[in-house]
């Protein structure tokens, strides 16, 4: 009789290649990490969100983007477009918002 594979069950992942670039904390328990990674052939940039537990001192990986690396500087690209508009419409003011959008047309 023929066994089934769980549908959760994911291949393993081959890396050949791993760079820690840099770690950027955002809070005491949450951090992101970008890495440099080669696989199969193929490269890409990593993004990888950590946690840390109240009972560990280490950072644990919880999720990960791959991002093929050719596509490295328009993500970048993006991001430097999104901080600039921020900075734009005062979202770098310690000021808090309620439920207005910054993009909002209507007239109050």
């Amino acid at each position: 009789m023929a066994t089934r594979k769980s549908s959760t069950q994911k291949p393993p992942i081959d890396i050949d290649e791993n760079l820690d670039i840099d770690t950027i904390q955002l809070s005491d328990t949450r951090a992101l990490r970008v890495s440099l990674l080669s696989s199969k052939g193929n490269r890409y940039t990593s993004i990888t969100r950590l946690y840390k537990t109240k009972s560990s001192d280490t950072w644990n990986p919880q999720r990960a983007i791959w991002i093929p690396f050719s596509s490295t500087r328009e993500i970048a690209e993006i991001l430097t477009h999104a901080h600039q508009s921020g900075v734009k419409i005062g979202w770098d003011k310690n000021h808090i918002r309620k439920n207005k959008s910054p993009y909002s047309t209507h007239l109050e």
